[in-house]
């Protein structure tokens, strides 16, 4: 599959993809990897707090950079690449994908496993997107609370489970950080999507403000106000920075680093 251009949003490489055409982006190079016996493909997504990550630690941008296609979780991404003739079609936030990606992979017969959050609001996700998408087909799960020397039997877990999509609910940066360290040993698994706090809003758990809220741009002031306490310090200070970044490295084409 031919990989289109990605424009410079902030400093990363963003795809400008619908969710239709990031589900069948995913699902298609999923099935290939697969077949060939490959290591995963890896997609993951940019907001304003990855865009101040990125900048600031160079070992997490280039996770990044290894990635095979990065999309726009954050509505401020979009607004920025309006200034150009080829801009962000919308955003894709996994949340926003997940459905698309659903009723896709069910036509196709494509199998998920979800790693990430507690224990029941894991189970509580699935039982969700099962009764949506009857079709819908589980190779696997577990929560995402499990220390570095369980890591192992985790993977090992996965790779025995071969499901063409592994989706990873643990945040940034640990969802990242995972990729890199099992990347490799997950031969038999199709791609890797990170998704943030997605199985956590699957449950209920999470809910998300009004659409006009989210279409323009403030989700971010919601959730801080909603939980200061967690929140607060973390967008007082990436938001500005990522506004900066947004305004002086946002280019409308990416050309690779030196």
């Amino acid at each position: 599959m031919t990989k289109p251009e990605p424009i410079c949003i902030g400093g990363l490489p963003i795809l400008p993809l619908t969710r239709l055409e990031w589900a069948h982006r995913i699902i298609e190079i999923a099935q290939a990897r697969k077949t060939a016996g490959k290591i995963p493909a890896f997609f993951t997504s940019a907001n304003g707090n990855v865009l101040s990550r990125a900048a600031r630690d160079p070992l997490f941008k280039d996770i990044l950079l290894s990635s095979d296609g990065i999309d726009a979780d954050g509505q401020p991404l979009v607004l920025s690449s309006w200034f150009f003739p080829i801009s962000l079609p919308e955003r894709c936030s996994t949340t926003d994908l997940m459905p698309v990606l659903a009723e896709v992979g069910q036509e196709k017969g494509i199998s998920f496993y979800f790693l990430g959050a507690h224990e029941s609001e894991n189970a509580t996700a699935v039982e969700a997107l099962q009764r949506a998408y009857p079709k819908f087909k589980i190779a696997g799960r577990r929560n995402g609370y499990f220390s570095r020397s369980e890591e192992t039997s985790v993977v090992e877990h996965i790779r025995n489970a071969r499901p063409d999509i592994l989706l990873i609910g643990m945040g940034v940066p640990l969802e990242q950080q995972f990729v890199m360290r099992n990347r490799s040993k997950l031969v038999g698994v199709g791609a890797i999507k990170t998704c943030g706090g997605l199985i956590d809003r699957l449950a209920g758990r999470i809910r998300r403000p009004p659409p006009w809220i989210q279409q323009a741009g403030l989700e971010w002031l919601i959730r801080m106000c909603s939980d200061p306490r967690r929140f607060f310090w973390r967008y007082a200070i990436t938001s500005p920075h990522a506004l900066y970044l947004l305004l002086t490295k946002t280019r409308q084409r990416w050309t690779e680093p030196d």
